[in-house]
């Protein structure tokens, strides 16, 4: 009777324990399909539309009183296609955008133009282009290098250089050569019995040789020495180089 009740009990334990296994088992499959549900249901979300900034250069150069065009270019990723709004920070003085409302699409590239005052000072900096659309930000950085607009002369004539002798008339007064290495432009003056000597760069009169009836000139081809033919058929020979007012002659 005991042991009969014994194996009764031991078999009621034993699928107890059976049962137990088999809730756990299927607790812990439930919970396994639950993750693979969720992490499925993941995959399936779509991406945050966003979008990317790119400029056609990273430095531009600027003289003062003209101006240089960069191009910013919006591609949309993940099937943006919303309007961005650009800004610029750290602009030097003396310079100024166009358009001044500078929005883009994707797709559609944006031309900014650098426009420098005359008065522009010579420099270097590096400017920040933000793009913002809602609660979505780029930027990009652009080295912008400014430089002094070149003196300019008012004077708009200078010394007749077509050697032209207007033979019906009067003898042609300022021949003139130039010559490159020294950058002096040298007149002759038949009346005047002399050479001028004119810096080009300063634009001023440096020296004035004293050669009797000087007329027609020409140089060497070392640019060494300028020919000067006289109204009596004499030639000098001035050295192109010189210090000053001295000049060479012979």
């Amino acid at each position: 009777m005991k042991s009969a009740f014994l194996r009764s009990f031991s078999s009621l334990g034993l699928s107890v324990t059976c049962l137990f296994l088999l809730l756990a088992a299927a607790l812990s499959g439930c919970g396994a399909g639950g993750g693979s549900g969720t992490s499925g249901g993941g995959g399936g979300q779509q991406n945050t539309p966003d979008f990317t900034l790119s400029l056609s250069t990273s430095s531009l150069t600027v003289i003062g009183g003209t101006s240089a065009t960069v191009t910013a270019t919006v591609s949309g990723v993940h099937g943006f296609s919303s309007n961005v709004a650009f800004a610029i920070s750290n602009l030097p003085a003396g310079v100024t955008i166009s358009p001044t409302n500078l929005q883009a699409v994707p797709g559609t590239p944006l031309q900014i133009t650098f426009n420098a005052a005359s008065t522009v000072a010579a420099g270097s900096v590096t400017l920040n282009i933000a793009a913002t659309s809602g609660s979505l930000s780029h930027s990009s950085s652009l080295g912008l290098t400014l430089q002094a607009q070149p003196v300019r002369s008012s004077r708009s004539h200078y010394l007749r250089t077509d050697a032209v002798t207007e033979y019906g008339y009067w003898l042609n007064f300022g021949w003139t050569v130039f010559d490159l290495p020294t950058k002096r432009f040298f007149i002759s003056d038949p009346l005047g019995n002399t050479i001028t000597a004119i810096d080009a760069t300063t634009q001023k009169k440096i020296a004035t040789i004293a050669v009797p009836g000087a007329y027609s000139l020409d140089e060497s081809p070392d640019h060494s020495t300028i020919w000067v033919g006289t109204l009596i058929g004499d030639i000098y020979a001035v050295r192109s180089r010189f210090d000053g007012s001295k000049a060479s002659i012979s």
